[in-house]
């Protein structure tokens, strides 16, 4: 008798078998010849968009630095532009003013 209440669970036991394995064969992604379990695809998932992320915040950073040193760069030769002028300036009229000297001597 105990043998053929075995015998009568085991097709029951066999689907239990089968619809795990359809659970374990429905979380699994082929890849190629191979299948990764669901969980290493979103790990592998994860890893690209944290990396994808990392490059988008190091590509900003790079923009706001060029962005940052071409401001620094047209400063410094506005800077240099309006010194320049000023020194002109002051030449302009250091020579007016040897100018009128030599006049005022004549």
């Amino acid at each position: 008798m105990r043998n053929r209440k075995f015998a009568d669970s085991y097709p029951a036991d066999t689907a239990k078998v089968k619809n795990s394995f359809f659970i374990i064969h429905f979380c699994s992604v082929p890849v190629g010849c191979t299948a990764l379990p669901l969980t290493f695809t979103l790990l592998l998932a994860s890893a690209l968009l944290l990396a994808s992320a990392l490059l988008l915040a190091s590509a900003l950073l790079l923009a706001s630095a060029l962005l940052l040193a071409s401001a620094l760069l047209f400063a410094s030769a506005l800077l240099l532009a309006s010194a320049l002028l000023f020194a002109s300036a002051l030449l302009l009229a250091s020579a007016l003013s040897y100018h009128i000297r030599s006049l005022a001597r004549t």
